[in-house]
């Protein structure tokens, strides 16, 4: 019960249209539903490492999308 309350909640809060807009217009998120692409546009955390940071090694797995 809580959690469809959160839903409908989350489902209203506002989206920033920079990071909708970077899922959407890339190839791997535009075949998402709408409110799935949103849901995720929320839980963007946006990193800068620093320049001439190791960013990606081969062979480790994967846990972020890089743009």
């Amino acid at each position: 019960m809580r959690r469809r309350r959160l839903q409908r909640l989350e489902s209203g809060a506002p989206v920033a249209e920079r990071e909708y807009a970077l899922l959407r217009d890339h190839e791997i998120f535009a075949p998402l539903p709408i409110a799935d692409t949103e849901r995720l546009a929320r839980a963007l955390n946006e990193v800068r490492p620093p320049e001439g940071a190791e960013v990606i090694t081969e062979g480790e797995t994967g846990d972020r999308f890089l743009t």
